[in-house]
């Protein structure tokens, strides 16, 4: 770098060397004119001496300032080719620097493809891989249910009480753990897909989620529910996904919400959340990290329906969008979950 640093100096130095060249001829011009002038019309010589000595008095001049011209020049020059040299010194590492840039930069578009090809061959092995546990699983599962009912069913009447109570369990067991395959699975087809980021119009988001909760409400029969709707507004977002997530937000606080009486729900859009509010159980604050995890639960089975995947895939489509997903409770006053897209 110290060439690069010297350039400027050099060449404010050759700019000084040129532009003292005329200013020097003319000054040591001036003096020499007047100085010799009235040195020799001090001696009073004869007019054919006083002419002689003029003409060596020019040729002195003449003499002396090409010398000085001379000298001054071939400074100048030195400082420029020296300038010149720090100028092609500098581009030969310019061009050297962008050469390796180019070079780890075409290194890194390589590697980029390589891991990009296997990550395509990891997930597509997952995915046959995912495929066939769930399929090889789901065969046992549906031998043990079964065969559950069909001692129910052919031999209840030979079985104690605490035998059929056990078989009950084990069917149950065996279709929660068939809900559990089938969250995996979906976690796992949302995680594939294709995202299909497009404009969502506001009255088309409030559409979908008036049909989403009128579905969810449906599954309730006999429930008082209060259901109050905001305005929403238009969003950039995949609405096959972005669907997934309302329907589990809405689910969850329908479900959350049984034993109240009404249970009101409310859907907004404020400071740049979307918030799904309601007055149901609520939960532990400290819980609030495991509401999004696959299979987490926070509440026990008999009390509350469900296999914990709800949430986890709703925070599967926002982190996918590139937003944020929150939830915040306190028990017995509610839950509100919140959102925004990326």
């Amino acid at each position: 770098m110290a060439p690069a640093n010297r350039k400027p100096a050099r060449l404010r130095r050759a700019r000084l060397l040129a532009l003292s060249v005329p200013v020097s001829y003319a000054v040591l011009g001036c003096l020499w004119i007047l100085i010799s002038d009235l040195a020799l019309e001090s001696l009073q010589l004869p007019t054919q001496v006083s002419t002689r000595i003029a003409m060596a008095k020019g040729w002195i001049f003449v003499a002396g300032s090409t010398v000085l011209i001379g000298a001054v020049i071939r400074k100048a020059w030195t400082i420029l080719e020296r300038a010149y040299a720090d100028l092609e010194s500098e581009l030969a590492q310019r061009r050297k620097a962008q050469e390796e840039l180019a070079r780890l930069a075409q290194e890194l578009e390589e590697r980029v493809q390589d891991r990009t090809r296997h990550l395509e061959s990891t997930m597509s092995e997952l995915s046959l891989f995912t495929d066939s546990v769930s399929h090889d699983l789901r065969a046992p599962l549906r031998l043990l249910t079964g065969y559950a009912d069909a001692l129910l069913t052919d031999h209840g009447g030979q079985l104690d009480p605490e035998a059929i109570r056990k078989l009950g369990r084990l069917s149950a067991s065996a279709d929660r753990m068939n809900r559990m395959i089938n969250g995996l699975l979906e976690l796992a087809r949302h995680g594939r897909s294709a995202l299909r980021i497009e404009p969502f119009e506001a009255r088309l988001h409030e559409l979908m989620v008036d049909e989403i909760w009128q579905e969810v409400s449906a599954s309730h029969p006999g429930r008082d529910f209060r259901f109050e709707r905001g305005p929403l507004v238009d969003a950039m977002c995949d609405p096959a996904l972005l669907e997934h997530v309302w329907r589990n937000a809405l689910s969850n606080a329908a479900k959350y919400t049984r034993g109240r009486n009404p249970a009101v729900i409310s859907v907004e859009h404020r400071d740049g959340w979307f918030r799904i509010r309601d007055n149901g159980v609520g939960f532990d604050p400290a819980m609030t990290p495991k509401i999004f995890k696959p299979f987490e639960r926070l509440h026990r089975s008999e009390e509350f329906e469900g296999d914990g995947i709800g949430l986890a895939l709703a925070y599967r489509v926002i982190d996918r969008h590139g937003g944020a997903i929150e939830a915040e409770s306190a028990p017995g006053e509610g839950t509100e979950i919140r959102f925004r897209l990326g």
